[in-house]
């Protein structure tokens, strides 16, 4: 018998569970920290794209969960008595603060956080709403179930996150190479993206009902570069809602110009 080899693993040789989920997030704070202050998007086709999506009921405190640069949060706040916007994004959130003092919103105000650990009561706001955050979490079932806590019975919860669909694998891959890949031309890249995706738009219909930031380079970076990405099928977030507690409604099926690299957004209220 050879001899007996022992091996002692410290704890810190492997990273637990929270030390991965804090990584994520920091570098999600990171990446949105230096993207959302140079690609702000456009005010007024912001303001009609969330104005189709809320509901006819009185709004008296809304949360735009996930702000970003607030023009969200400067929407609703033109509908809601009293708008607080939360985002783990300090750059974003000073150029939010900047805009609301221009547009003179005095109703609104934001706060940093991480959406996975809200620094609210539970039923604090009479309606949430969160485009293209949850799926930038870490773990998006607890930021779905932090939402909800939130939300006050007959409240509504407005989220949009990324489409699932059989390309998804292959997008996934093409970020990870994007990310991981050792002197990748980003830049590059992104401007050729950006080049390819104005050709296609000349030579077809396309839709886009998001089209509030016109940078198509801006929605390249952002579809490659987040460090936290997480897709969804509508019946997968169907179940989510459910098991929540939540009504379900599917308001758009698919928001971009291609289906693979869509959004879908649903509205749910919450039961009493």
């Amino acid at each position: 018998m050879g001899p007996a080899i022992l091996v002692i693993c410290s704890q810190n040789s492997m990273p637990s569970p929270l030390r991965v989920a804090q990584r994520g997030t920091h570098k999600t704070r990171t990446f949105y920290d230096g993207y959302w202050p140079e690609n702000v998007p456009d005010y007024e086709r912001t303001r009609e794209h969330v104005f189709a999506l809320l509901p006819d009921a009185p709004i008296a405190r809304a949360l735009d969960a996930g702000a970003g640069t607030g023009v969200c949060s400067l929407a609703l706040s033109e509908r809601a008595g009293a708008v607080v916007g939360v985002d783990i994004s300090g750059g974003s959130l000073h150029v939010a603060q900047g805009l609301a003092r221009e547009l003179q919103h005095g109703n609104a105000t934001f706060s940093q956080g991480d959406l996975q650990s809200l620094p609210f009561g539970d039923r604090a706001f009479d309606l949430v709403y969160s485009w293209g955050v949850v799926d930038h979490t870490v773990d998006p079932l607890r930021t779905m179930r932090e939402l909800t806590r939130v939300l006050r019975p007959g409240g509504h919860l407005i989220v949009a996150v990324y489409l699932k669909t059989w390309l998804t694998p292959l997008h996934e891959l093409s970020r990870y190479i994007c990310l991981y890949t050792p002197f990748f031309p980003r830049r590059l890249f992104i401007h050729g993206i950006g080049a390819f995706v104005r050709f296609l738009e000349q030579r077809r219909d396309m839709i886009n009902v998001r089209d509030d930031n016109i940078n198509v380079e801006a929605q390249a970076e952002d579809w490659f570069f987040a460090p936290v990405k997480h897709f969804f099928s509508i019946e997968e977030m169907r179940k989510i809602y459910t098991d929540l507690g939540l009504s379900f409604e599917v308001l758009v099926e698919r928001t971009g110009r291609f289906k693979s690299s869509s959004d879908f957004i649903v509205r749910g209220q919450k039961q009493a």
